[in-house]
């Protein structure tokens, strides 16, 4: 069996060491650092939703949402009647909608009435000619189907990676009439992209921190362990040497079937050889 020294296998044991707690190190606290930048921009948009239901007329959104299911969408005058649907009171309430995307910095932020045949939108605060109109449906994404029952609650934050449009944030807020009933949701998305890139630079910096660390921990322990007790052992090592030398020159008697001399040790390392030293 080829013989390793107790200074390899202590070295190789403290970088394994140290490999493994920079491992558990750059998990945890990557793990660390993004939920909680998760969790602060998920509460942030929800609070932007809530801070739009809170600013919209829910009488006249459920007044909106009935004259534009109404219309015969075939008809020639559709988008002329849905002009004629929007009143001084829409543009107010969408005017609000423009002050807070600004003052709050939500990339979008529009009404929507959802149900579990479509979504219409009802008020969109986006630039012009990207805007989606008043009264435009579209299917309702598969993962918000398990909101329809409980829309009074709004639609919990998300986030989202697509092509089109990157990464977002995105909350729904429940908009009431005077009745209590819910006749449509304010949601908004954030743009998180510049947040994940900065989340990967820290994984970076935490990486090579760590790795630093423990790369100078280990090297320390190492000419700790080297200085205080490999090299007392091959100190040792070599005074028993020289005893048993000694021995054998000096008293011809000594006993040969001594029980140092019945040690059968073979660890390979400096144990093995202080153990044939003294025999």
């Amino acid at each position: 069996m080829k013989k390793i020294s107790l200074k390899v296998k202590s070295i190789v044991t403290m970088m394994l060491f140290a490999a493994l707690l920079s491992m558990i190190g750059i998990v945890i606290s990557y793990s660390v650092y993004s939920n909680t930048m998760d969790e602060h921009y998920k509460t942030y948009a929800m609070n932007i939703a809530k801070a739009a239901a809170s600013q919209m007329n829910g009488d006249k959104i459920s007044e909106y949402i009935k004259k534009v299911e109404a219309l015969d969408c075939e008809a020639e005058d559709y988008y002329d009647s849905l002009l004629n649907i929007k009143d001084d009171s829409y543009y107010d309430m969408l005017n609000i909608l423009f002050d807070l995307k600004e003052s709050l910095n939500a990339l979008y932020l529009y009404v929507e009435k959802v149900s579990a045949e479509n979504v219409i939108y009802i008020l969109d605060a986006d630039q012009e000619g990207s805007a989606c109109e008043l009264g435009k449906t579209y299917p309702v994404a598969g993962d918000n189907h398990k909101y329809l029952n409980s829309l009074e609650k709004g639609v919990p934050a998300f986030i989202t990676n697509t092509k089109d449009f990157g990464w977002l944030c995105t909350a729904g807020a429940p908009i009431f009439d005077s009745n209590g009933k819910v006749v449509a949701l304010a949601f908004t998305d954030i743009s998180i992209e510049k947040i994940m890139a900065d989340r990967y630079q820290f994984l970076l910096f935490i990486c090579f921190s760590l790795i630093i660390t423990a790369a100078l921990a280990t090297t320390i322990i190492i000419l700790f362990i080297n200085k205080y007790v490999i090299s007392h052992i091959n100190s040792l090592s070599a005074a028993a040497s020289q005893f048993v030398y000694d021995k054998d020159i000096n008293d011809m008697e000594i006993v040969k079937e001594s029980t140092i001399s019945k040690l059968d040790i073979h660890t390979g390392d400096e144990i093995e050889k202080l153990s044939e030293a003294i025999k």
